[in-house]
């Protein structure tokens, strides 16, 4: 959904000619031509090439969140699961402008955490990340709450307990499974 957040980009760059966008993380071998259009997107959407970097393979991604004044998410595909980088973002402060695909609902917390949209909709990703633009005071509120919810929900030590009660709940739930039941004994006449 890349594509997506280029076109974004351009409305936002057309409204707010001093915003940055940037595109992180590797491409796979076998998503080449993809990349290649969207580089050519991007060239065509009129944002100066200084202002729309393409950072490539990262293995610092956290050091990008300190840059950012909203995180666009802007997948597509209907199976998507939760993404990570919803979390991650939330977790550094920063308000989450996200297609509402899969279980991103589930960590995107609508109006609260950010702003969910209709999957292929640039126009309403523009509008919701102008409105943060604008806005610095929504925009910090609604990073404090991301972080608050990012701590108490996605934090590594919550979801160790979390999984750990499930597999003992699986276990227990397995022994009284394997438990030889009694069969009742027959009488004899």
């Amino acid at each position: 959904g890349l594509e997506y957040f280029i076109r974004a980009a351009a409305i936002i760059h057309a409204a707010e000619p001093d915003t940055w966008f940037a595109v992180v993380g590797a491409y796979h071998e076998t998503h080449r031509s993809y990349a290649r259009g969207l580089e050519a997107a991007a060239r065509q959407s009129g944002i100066p090439r200084t202002q729309f970097i393409f950072t490539g393979d990262r293995d610092d991604v956290e050091r990008f969140y300190a840059a950012m004044d909203v995180k666009l998410i802007t997948s597509v595909g209907r199976s998507e699961g939760t993404t990570t980088t919803a979390a991650e973002a939330m977790a550094c402060g920063v308000p989450v402008v996200a297609t509402d695909v899969g279980a991103v609902s589930e960590v995107v917390d609508e109006g609260v955490t950010g702003f969910l949209v209709s999957p292929e909709g640039a126009p309403a990703i523009a509008e919701r990340t102008l409105m943060l633009i604008r806005d610095p005071a929504l925009r910090a509120e609604m990073g404090a709450a991301g972080r608050t919810r990012a701590v108490e929900h996605f934090d590594v030590n919550v979801c160790v307990e979390r999984y750990v009660r499930t597999f003992e709940l699986a276990r227990r739930r397995h022994r009284l499974r394997m438990r030889p039941v009694a069969m009742p004994r027959e009488r004899r006449a």
